[in-house]
């Protein structure tokens, strides 16, 4: 009886204890991508974050401005990483999708405006005329898969990098034991797996006429969502603003009737390149990829005040505003 009685408080003990880990929630922050990222994960230790923190850091690596795989494709080499040909086809396929409104190859115009020095100016009417012809990714990978760049073309992911990272960063937490989190990279958040009780999780969208107030919350789970908005980075010159969503069209900062544009999607790259398309899209623009790709859903943010949504969030979409309406595809 006595070796009966600790054999099953032995038991009870190690699944206690596995217990408590599973229902523990983890959190850690750290500084990459040029922003704070934060991972609040259950049933993960510390070693599942160590692996997550490596693998953000190579891919910080291999996709920054001046990473290792963008300067071999912008001096005409192959990439080393096989993830970077599967991000390249994420942005193609939007380029095409949104009609060239996101483009990785605004590389030259980035630069113009001082972006990867810090040293902010306005190019010039001259200077965007013989930098415009250089925008178009629609033909970024050849037949044989090879990123393919006319002469004077340089890449930027930054509009598609952090939503592929935060992506292969749910895939090692789930790998090394995470059962559901939540991940914070500025204006991208993912979100997998439950709560040790089996509740999805509720992820804020930032207000952007108050960035310090949220316009709404969903509850979901194994989804991506992205925001792209003019607030969120800029400059000012003579006091004019000008953010730093450029129109690969126009070379200047997209000027439409949008204050943000955020993308629900399964697929954090694509809702990253697609929040970046339907901003610069506008409202109806957006709402048009909307029901053409039918893959994703929206939340807009116009400058009159309203708020639009896509019908896939009726139900799940909450906020306290009056001016939120939701969009059927059928609607015009």
């Amino acid at each position: 009886m006595k070796r009966f009685v600790v054999l099953l408080l032995a038991l009870f003990t190690v699944f206690f204890s596995v217990s408590c880990m599973i229902a523990e929630k983890r959190e850690r922050t750290v500084f990459a991508l040029d922003t704070y990222c934060s991972f609040s994960v259950w049933g993960a230790d510390e070693s599942a974050f160590d692996a997550a923190e490596e693998l953000l850091g190579a891919c910080e690596e291999l996709w920054k401005p001046y990473g290792s795989d963008v300067a071999a494709i912008n001096r005409g080499s192959v990439p080393t990483s096989e993830e970077t040909f599967v991000l390249l086809g994420v942005a193609q396929r939007v380029t095409l999708e949104s009609n060239g409104a996101f483009d990785v190859t605004v590389a030259p115009l980035v630069e113009a405006y001082g972006y990867y020095s810090d040293e902010y100016r306005v190019p010039n009417d001259a200077e965007l005329s013989a930098l415009l012809p250089l925008v178009d990714g629609s033909n970024l990978l050849g037949a044989d898969r090879k990123p393919s760049l006319e002469k004077g073309q340089r890449i930027d992911l930054g509009g598609i990098a952090k939503g592929r990272i935060a992506d292969l960063c749910v895939a090692v937490l789930k790998e090394n034991g995470a059962t559901g989190g939540v991940l914070s990279f500025g204006g991208n958040v993912a979100a997998f797996g439950t709560k040790p009780d089996g509740s999805l999780f509720t992820v804020a969208v930032t207000d952007p006429r108050d960035t310090a107030a949220y316009l709404g919350t969903l509850c979901l789970t194994d989804t991506s969502v992205v925001t792209a908005g003019g607030y969120q980075r800029g400059f000012t010159e003579d006091g004019v603003y000008y953010h730093h969503i450029l129109d690969p069209k126009t070379g200047r900062p997209a000027d439409g009737d949008l204050l943000s544009a955020t993308v629900v999607s399964p697929d954090g790259a694509r809702a990253d390149a697609l929040s970046t398309a339907c901003f610069v899209l506008g409202k109806e623009g957006a709402l048009d990829l909307w029901r053409r790709a039918g893959d994703f859903e929206l939340i807009l943010v116009s400058k009159d005040g309203t708020i639009t949504c896509t019908e896939g969030l009726e139900g799940n979409f909450e906020s306290a505003e009056k001016t939120v309406s939701f969009i059927k595809k059928n609607d015009k």
